[in-house]
């Protein structure tokens, strides 16, 4: 791949599967984090050295489409590439592909470069030219907002301490992990197809967050899904999340 992207290969190990042996969707999104924290690193920006510029990389929206989620022992073909920035915005794209060369998933993301101490948005730092790719370089739909929905029901969650990265606040691809486990029967004999994500507001420690829950159309997804979610979450204080999740019988 150019200078714009790198590629990696994958195996579907144990740890990364659901109760049925398949990638669980929080696995797919962590690759997903991971490969970007590579290549940022092959950059001269890892974690690391973000730090102690008083920054961290943090993704505000992902878009999915899922043709096929992995089972365990497959090897997988990984890849990712950054867009065109605007407005302090950095795009980034994922493709995951089986070992036959297979689309699994396609992936449109953004993010942005964010002060350790004001906890904002950081525009126009030097030093992120490498960051700056094609636009729309493999032709997929930039991730947007996730527009809201009506809830049905709520539920109380409070962050545990193995869902907080090294940032201190929850990781985002635990959000995918907290979704499924509170659609529970809702999605039961169904796999994954879609996932549309929005980042609002980072959940700290100790504050309580609310998250609503409401059943969608699925159509509107426009990936196939015969059921559809929508679940945004709320602190006393902020907004936190808006999600929309589709699911194909498995």
């Amino acid at each position: 791949m150019d200078n714009y992207g790198i590629i990696q290969t994958h195996r579907v190990e144990k740890g990364m599967t659901d109760g049925k042996g398949l990638l669980r969707l929080s696995s797919l999104f962590t690759l997903f984090q991971d490969i970007a924290g590579d290549h940022s690193a092959l950059l001269d920006c890892s974690a690391d050295q973000l730090q102690e510029r008083g920054y961290f990389w943090a993704v505000t929206n992902y878009k999915a489409q899922i043709a096929r989620l992995p089972e365990e022992g497959e090897e997988l073909t990984l890849e990712t590439c950054v867009g065109r920035p605007a407005h302090a915005i950095f795009p980034r794209y994922f493709r995951l592909f089986d070992g036959k060369g297979e689309p699994l998933a396609l992936c449109a993301s953004r993010w942005a470069l964010v002060d350790v101490v004001k906890r904002t948005a950081a525009a126009g730092a030097p030093g992120f030219e490498a960051f700056n790719g094609p636009k729309d370089p493999w032709g997929l739909k930039d991730a947007g907002p996730v527009r809201p929905a009506a809830a049905e029901r709520h539920v109380d969650f409070s962050l545990p301490p193995e869902y907080i990265d090294r940032n201190g606040h929850m990781n985002n691809a635990r959000y995918f992990e907290m979704a499924e486990l509170m659609l529970g029967g809702d999605i039961e004999g169904f796999v994954p197809c879609f996932a549309a994500m929005e980042y609002r507001s980072e959940l700290l420690p100790g504050v309580p967050m609310k998250v609503g829950i409401g059943s969608i159309d699925p159509a509107a997804l426009d990936s196939g899904a015969q059921r559809a979610f929508y679940l945004f979450g709320e602190s006393e204080e902020a907004q936190i999340f808006r999600m929309k999740l589709g699911y194909r019988p498995k």
